[in-house]
């Protein structure tokens, strides 16, 4: 009938996913519901799941005193007789009655309430309230590959809402990542109790390579995009099927099992085959280099190959797709004179972003060999190009914004 019963249990992976979801929705639309969900969700991430390093917990349980979702269920009657004469406007507020909606007891919801941006006086006291129940037990392991998501969905919600905590969350978490689980040239699956441990695995490199990619995508800074082409450079050396296509679960040198798969399916998260693809047309577009589209064009074929029965299963191989068919559009920036605006300005992701300074052009044309073809001149300079073909340069953004 409606969507009144949350997952009780945590999953950080889900909340990951919902942020790119409800960003994504929120440029396109403006819509004030997708900000709010954006903003609540990563509020509830710092409150809950964000470590003293900035790592991120893999959950929170759904149990408590062994009952599910006992910790966020309320009565009237308690409520009634905590807050006294303000307990009427919170039940109103949060759809809370006698006889309840779930089991006899109440899930707090919005729904129907057409005033949910504001905030009722009492619900931080509400939350320590609840706070003040046995506490639910959080799995704090931290694991490469839904950190990895999780670093890209701050870098995605910072670029929309210029919020400078988001930037920071995704700065620290990928800090951590790569003083934690990097080692040896390698990726570790998780982190725990000082100990990373696990040799890498699929997943691992292609979610952090998507987390690299957003982060240069919000910060220009050149350093994720050397960190992204080396994690993706050892993503193909290890995993790589070269013979047929796509890239195995497991490592080359991991340790043997009776299959070594090659996972297609978006499941909860999706596959480490379709973020792989999403990784080389990425590095195919801000590169120039032939031999990313090459791998690209490979891995696709294999996805496609697999997708085709059941296009709806390969959700994120299929979203690839559609960016592939769409026209390339590059907009290279030399000497930008606000950065700040700029990110703003090119915010939409199909719109593949480079800028180039003096103090980052050798570095930059090691990635970027095309990159050269761009020369400071000591003032701002907007090229827009579709395909291979670039209109002149403007060196105002307001000009800029009406080709984009």
């Amino acid at each position: 009938e409606k969507w009144l019963a949350p997952h009780f249990e945590k999953m950080l992976y889900d909340n990951a996913l919902l942020v790119m979801a409800y960003t994504e929705a929120y440029r396109i639309t403006g819509r004030d519901l997708y900000k709010s969900v954006v903003q609540r969700t990563l509020a509830y991430i710092v409150r809950e799941l964000t470590g003293p390093e900035g790592e991120f917990y893999c959950a929170q349980d759904a149990d408590s005193e062994g009952q599910e979702g006992k910790y966020y269920l309320f009565s009237k009657s308690e409520l009634e007789k905590r807050f006294g004469d303000t307990a009427e406007q919170l039940c109103r507020w949060f759809g809370i009655t006698e006889q309840g909606n779930f089991e006899g007891k109440n899930i707090p919801n919005l729904i129907g309430n057409s005033r949910w941006f504001e905030e009722p006086p009492d619900t931080e006291e509400l939350r320590e309230y609840r706070g003040e129940r046995m506490r639910l037990h959080t799995d704090d392991k931290v694991l490469t590959s839904w950190n990895g998501l999780m670093v890209a969905s701050y870098a995605a919600a910072y670029s929309v809402f210029g919020q400078e905590q988001y930037l920071t969350a995704a700065l620290r978490a990928e800090q951590f990542i790569t003083n934690r689980l990097a080692g040896k040239g390698r990726l570790f699956v998780r982190y725990r109790d000082g100990e990373a441990a696990g040799i890498g695995m699929l997943d691992d490199y292609a979610f952090f390579c998507c987390a690299l990619l957003e982060m240069y995508r919000v910060t220009f800074d050149v350093e994720f995009l050397e960190k992204a082409v080396i994690w993706a450079d050892v993503m193909e050396k290890y995993f790589l099927d070269e013979e047929n296509g796509g890239f195995y679960l497991y490592a080359d040198d991991a340790e043997e099992l009776l299959i070594r798969p090659k996972e297609t399916w978006d499941g909860a998260v999706p596959s480490g085959n379709a973020a792989a693809a999403f990784v080389l047309l990425k590095l195919a577009r801000i590169t120039g280099e032939e031999r990313w589209q090459k791998a690209f064009d490979r891995q696709m074929r294999f996805l496609c190959s697999a997708a085709e029965q059941y296009p709806a299963g390969h959700a994120l191989a299929m979203l690839t797709l559609q960016n592939r068919m769409s026209p390339l559009r590059r907009l290279i920036c030399v000497e930008p004179d606000n950065l700040e605006k700029l990110r703003y300005t090119a915010a939409d992701p199909s719109v593949t972003v480079l800028v180039k300074t003096p103090e980052n052009t050798e570095r930059l044309s090691k990635i970027s060999p095309f990159s050269k073809e761009y020369p400071c001149k000591g003032y701002a300079q907007y090229y827009l190009c579709e395909e291979d073909v670039c209109r002149p340069p403007v060196s105002d953004l307001k000009a800029l914004k009406k080709f984009l």
